[in-house]
């Protein structure tokens, strides 16, 4: 196994696996690629607007972080993308998510199979009432539609993402455990069992 596990926030070595994509820990040996990802502006928008370099960039890469899951693709092997828990608040119970994915996988269903998977994981290692996503009202659609995703729209910043020449508003949306317990659970353990 490349590179050193490095702190996950309680989440384990092995890796979450579905029917197309693997979630897995960050490794040490992943900094270059996440590094890349976020100087092309392809992990999420928390690097934003913040350049640094390599080395700037690695002391960041764990301010506020709960956990990161690097996202494999199953058929490649390959990193694919991000999913990152971030600001979470233990005594409130929840905590916010986001999803980072290469171009050439966007609109592959590989992120919303990680999504999933990472908000089981979420849910089922931690004692969370509630986690948020905060998403361009650009891209609301691909929450909106994604099959019994649960997801509600709790809040909207107007006009407050500048992408491609556009201001956007950044919705904050959540879902509940109770959505997560009817919705997303089954899901993933049908993924998880259409897998082995």
């Amino acid at each position: 196994m490349p590179g050193t596990a490095v702190a996950s926030g309680g989440v384990s070595d092995a890796p979450s696996v579905g029917r197309h994509v693997r979630l897995r820990p960050l490794r040490t040996s992943d900094y270059d690629t996440i590094y890349s990802w976020a100087a092309e502006g392809h992990v999420p928008w928390h690097w934003q607007g913040r350049p640094v370099g390599p080395e700037g960039f690695r002391d960041t890469l764990w301010s506020g972080i709960l956990f990161h899951l690097v996202i494999e693709s199953i058929e490649t092997g390959s990193p694919i993308g991000l999913f990152t828990a971030y600001g979470a608040n233990h005594h409130h119970q929840f905590c916010y998510c986001q999803i980072g994915v290469v171009p050439e996988w966007r609109m592959s269903g590989l992120p919303v199979e990680a999504g999933l998977l990472g908000l089981d994981l979420l849910f089922r290692k931690f004692n969370f009432r509630k986690v948020y996503a905060e998403v361009g009202s650009d891209k609301f659609d691909l929450y909106e539609s994604s099959e019994g995703s649960g997801f509600e729209v709790e809040g909207r910043l107007t006009e407050h993402i500048y992408a491609d020449g556009t201001f956007y508003d950044m919705l904050t949306l959540a879902i509940r455990r109770a959505a997560w317990s009817d919705r997303i659970a089954p899901l993933v353990r049908r993924l998880q069992s259409a897998a082995r």
